[in-house]
């Protein structure tokens, strides 16, 4: 005799019997929680797993919104970020206009005061240098229709710089100091010996002092009653002292008070004995 079920066939028995009585433990829970007013342990189960998948699929859509809409604001943010940057342009350009009248501005003040101390100066700017070094002159924005005249004096903040040597209309050239040629007298203040300071490319040096002069680095020298300068203007300060030719007499070395390394604001003096129209 054959037998009507297989172990297959009974095995799926068996599951289908497994989850008619699985479904009526859920339905009686159901049935049970219903009457208590409470929430069945199924709805529980399916709320814990749905609400992670519903934040999920909230935040990717919230971020496809705020994508779209930052896709939309990338012109508008160009525009702003160009603005900003030509901002920051206009900032540093005026940073750096404001620095250099910062650098500027304490020798405008002594330039300014010493200006103040000399009447009738003609005050003017250094407008070039000699191109071929042979001497050492420069070039000033101020001539003739300003009322400079050749030979006149020029000083700057710190002290004497130099004579005019030729006059134009409008410009003129100033023989430094420094020069090999140039001539000035000149007195140790501290003892009131004299002097002339001449050029030494450079620096300046003082020549003919007399040997019973008692000199020392750091002294002044000024200048001497002459036809360029008026007497007691500073030429510079004395750094060390040699003998002349022969030990007649004396030399010293002399640093300017001129600032030759930045000369850049001059006053041409009037010359002594004249008067400035």
């Amino acid at each position: 005799m054959v037998p009507i079920y297989t172990s297959r066939g009974e095995g799926k028995l068996l599951a289908v019997i497994g989850v008619v009585i699985l479904l009526a433990l859920v339905a009686l829970l159901q049935i049970d929680a219903a009457r208590k007013g409470q929430e069945s342990l199924l709805s529980q189960i399916l709320t814990t797993v749905a609400v992670p998948v519903e934040s999920t699929f909230t935040a990717v859509g919230s971020g496809l919104r705020d994508g779209a809409s930052n896709v939309a604001n990338l012109p508008r943010l160009a525009s702003e970020n160009a603005q900003l940057r030509d901002e920051v342009r206009t900032l540093r350009a005026q940073d750096a206009v404001l620095r250099e009248a910062a650098s500027a501005a304490p020798d405008a003040l002594r330039f300014a005061a010493r200006a103040a101390t000399l009447d009738q100066a003609i005050p003017a700017t250094v407008i070039g240098y000699d191109p071929t070094n042979a001497l050492d002159t420069i070039t000033i924005n101020r001539g003739s229709h300003s009322g400079v005249v050749r030979d006149a004096g020029v000083v700057d903040a710190g002290g004497v710089v130099g004579r005019v040597e030729s006059v134009g209309p409008f410009a003129a050239k100033v023989l430094l100091i420094t020069d090999y040629t140039s001539s000035i007298p000149a007195v140790v203040q501290q003892g009131r010996w004299w002097g002339i300071v001449r050029g030494s490319q450079t620096r300046a040096q003082m020549t003919y002092i007399s040997q019973d002069a008692v000199l020392k680095p750091g002294m002044r020298v000024v200048t001497g009653q002459g036809r360029v300068f008026p007497p007691g203007l500073l030429i510079g300060h004395i750094t060390s002292v040699v003998r002349g030719d022969a030990s007649l007499y004396q030399v010293a070395k002399i640093e300017p008070a001129a600032n030759f390394g930045r000369l850049s604001h001059v006053l041409v003096l009037p010359k002594p004995g004249s008067s400035t129209k």
